[in-house]
């Protein structure tokens, strides 16, 4: 597995987790996106990125759709 897609598999893994604790907890989303949450997750790692509200949700809704 290459760099690119062992950094992909992590992303997508943590993205899980976290939208695993926003629907657990009944967190807004939109959380996810403001700047002190972005803060925290690059200071536990700087190569990761998340954009909840505007990529990784509408993916998961379009998904478990076609399901």
């Amino acid at each position: 597995m290459s760099e690119a897609e062992v950094k992909k598999a992590r992303g997508l893994k943590i993205n899980q987790a976290i939208l695993n604790l926003i629907c657990g907890t009944g967190t807004p989303p939109t959380i996810i996106d403001m700047a002190k949450w972005k803060n925290v997750i690059s200071t536990i790692n700087n190569t990761i990125t998340t954009s909840f509200v505007d990529t990784y949700i509408p993916g998961e809704v379009a998904q478990i759709t076609e399901e």
